[in-house]
């Protein structure tokens, strides 16, 4: 999955087709927003600055896993540094080794009493209602709706 607004393939697309970028998917050598394909050479992270951030995380924890430093040989300043290359990486999760046994409905409902149990969610209940928001949950709470 690509963390950018648009991807560099999507920019080649683009730059073939003649047709102009959406507005605030990339930028120009320089820094400048811009929409036109042939100049676009960064495209801009989903999400602002924590989407940066995110992208950052990602490509550092890449790295790391395929022993393929972009970011470190991108900033040494050298030619082959300098060079495109990509990261991929996939983690999978087998949940049940990660739990202490039971049925996901029984640790879905020990987290979500741990949660309720917790003073802000139980300060967050004690606040008077709206009708317009009878149905308003707390996180970890089930979207079946309940008397509050």
């Amino acid at each position: 999955m690509a963390t950018a607004v648009i991807a560099f393939s999507r920019i080649a697309q683009y730059r073939a087709s003649g047709r102009p970028l959406p507005e605030g998917a990339a930028m120009d050598a320089a820094g400048a927003p811009t929409t036109d394909p042939a100049v676009a050479t960064v495209p801009l992270p989903v999400g602002g600055a924590k989407g940066a951030g995110m992208s950052l995380v990602f490509e550092l924890l890449a790295g790391c896993l395929t022993a393929n430093p972009v970011v470190s040989a991108y900033h040494a300043g050298t030619p082959e540094g300098r060079r495109h290359r990509r990261n991929a990486t996939m983690i999978a999760v087998d949940g049940r080794t990660a739990t202490s046994g039971g049925s996901a409905a029984e640790r879905h409902a020990s987290v979500t009493a741990h949660r309720r149990s917790r003073r802000s969610s139980a300060c967050a209940r004690s606040w008077p209602r709206s009708p317009a928001a009878a149905s308003a949950r707390t996180p970890g709470e089930s979207s079946t709706p309940r008397a509050w």
